[in-house]
């Protein structure tokens, strides 16, 4: 099936909710592929987020509009991070750019996952959009 391939990089600041006055530096590094017709991609790459994990695989889905990716701590714990674009036609690239997150722990035993985190992950176009226009690639899955 044909589909297009690309990389693309978020960072940004969260805050823990058990430290909420202290942020924490987190760098997403995603490589998305998305198949013609479908409207989002399945996504695997890395995150980093300060004194959490370091750089942890990722693997999730991500749209125009949503992000959602697990990955596991350097504790061991299987963490999610989901995030939503809040779209506004006041400040266009702005709300394309910016992604609010929250992130929850999957607990091993199966139990409701509890929100740990919040933040937010900027796709900074200035300096990457040309690396992520470089990456765009059609593809035959």
């Amino acid at each position: 099936m044909a589909g297009v391939h690309f990389r693309e990089r978020m960072q940004g600041r969260l805050y823990l909710l058990a430290e909420p006055l202290k942020e924490i530096a987190a760098t997403l590094d995603l490589e998305a592929r998305i198949h013609a017709g479908d409207r989002s991609a399945s996504v695997t790459g890395r995150v980093t987020i300060e004194g959490i994990a370091k750089d942890a695989p990722v693997q999730g889905t991500l749209g125009l509009l949503a992000l959602g990716v697990f990955f596991v701590t350097d504790a061991g714990a299987r963490w999610r991070m989901r995030g939503e674009k809040d779209i506004t036609y006041l400040a266009p690239v702005t709300s394309l750019t910016v992604l609010p997150v929250t992130v929850y722990e999957e607990p091993a035993d199966g139990s409701e996952a509890h929100e740990v985190a919040r933040g937010t992950l900027h796709f900074d176009w200035r300096r990457d959009l040309g690396s992520m226009l470089r990456s765009l690639r059609p593809s035959l899955f």
